[in-house]
C-alpha cells in the first residue's frame, strides 16, 4: 500500500531523515520504533504532507504522493493521529467527530459515527462533554475516532501510548488491533517498543534519521540489539 524510497526530509537547514526505505503492505500493522529525536514524528509529518520531502519518493497504492498537500492526502485515505492527540478541547466530543469527516460528502457519515461510538463506548457516554474535560486515555480514543471518521485506508498513529497509565495503554493497543481487524492498514510510531513489536506484523528501527533494522515484529523482539537498546534487557 505504501512504499517509501530514499526519503530525505527535515526543517530549515537541518536534515532529519536520510535515505529512508520502508514498505507498508495492505492490511498489516507496521511499527516504527526508535529513541526520542530519531526522526519518527518527522517521518509521519512528511508522509502527511506537513513537512516537505527534500528527496526521494512516497508511493501510495502505486501513486506518487510526496508532493501533495495534506488535504489531498486525506482525501486519498492517508490520515494521521498526531502525537499529543491535538483534539479541539473547546468543542464537544460529538463536534470533534464531525470535524473528522470534514472532507467527506457521502451520505454515510451518521452511520459511521454510530459504529465508532460502539467501538469507543466511553465516547458515547461523553458525546456532549467538552473534549478538554476528558482524561488522557479518553482524549486518545477521541483522536483515533476522529481520524477514523475520515475513512482512512492508511492510519498513521504517532505515539498513541504517550502519557497514559499502563492499564489505559493496554486498552488503546487493543483498540488498535481491532481497528486493523476492520481492514484498516496501520503505520504505528511508538516508543513503547515491547507493545509495538508485539502488535506489528512487520517493524523498523530508526536511529539518527536512518533505518537500522527491520523484520517481523516478533523477530525484532528477540533481537539482541533491540532487547538491549529498547527493552532494557542485557
Amino acid at each position: 500500500m505504501l512504499e517509501v524510497t530514499d526519503l530525505h526530509s527535515g526543517y530549515g537547514r537541518i536534515e532529519i531523515l536520510r535515505s529512508i526505505h520502508l514498505k507498508v503492505p495492505a492490511g498489516q500493522i507496521v511499527s516504527l520504533i526508535g529513541a526520542n529525536g530519531a526522526g519518527k514524528t518527522t517521518f509521519l509529518m512528511t508522509l502527511s504532507g506537513i513537512v516537505k520531502a527534500r528527496k526521494g519518493s512516497v508511493h501510495f497504492e502505486g501513486r506518487s504522493v510526496e508532493k501533495l498537500p495534506p488535504d489531498e492526502l486525506v482525501k486519498l485515505g492517508i490520515v494521521q493521529v498526531p502525537e499529543g492527540r491535538r483534539i479541539f478541547t473547546h468543542l464537544t466530543v460529538a463536534e470533534n467527530l464531525e470535524l473528522g469527516a470534514y472532507l467527506r460528502r457521502d451520505q454515510e457519515i451518521s452511520k459511521d459515527r454510530l459504529e465508532l461510538l460502539d467501538l469507543f463506548p466511553i465516547l458515547k457516554d461523553r458525546a456532549r462533554s467538552l473534549a478538554g474535560n476528558l482524561s488522557g486515555g479518553e482524549q486518545q480514543m477521541l483522536a483515533m475516532a476522529r481520524a477514523l471518521m475520515a475513512r482512512p485506508r492508511l492510519l498513521l498513529l504517532d505515539e498513541p501510548s504517550l502519557g497514559l497509565a499502563p492499564k489505559m495503554i493496554d486498552v488503546v493497543f487493543n483498540l488498535i488491533r481491532r481497528i486493523n481487524e476492520r481492514g484498516i492498514t496501520i503505520l504505528l510510531v511508538e516508543q513503547n517498543a515491547f507493545k509495538a513489536l508485539n502488535l506489528a506484523h512487520h517493524a523498523y528501527v530508526i536511529e539518527s534519521g536512518k533505518i537500522k533494522l527491520e523484520g517481523p515484529g516478533k523477530e525484532l523482539l528477540a533481537n539482541p540489539i533491540v532487547k538491549k537498546a529498547y527493552l532494557g534487557e542485557s
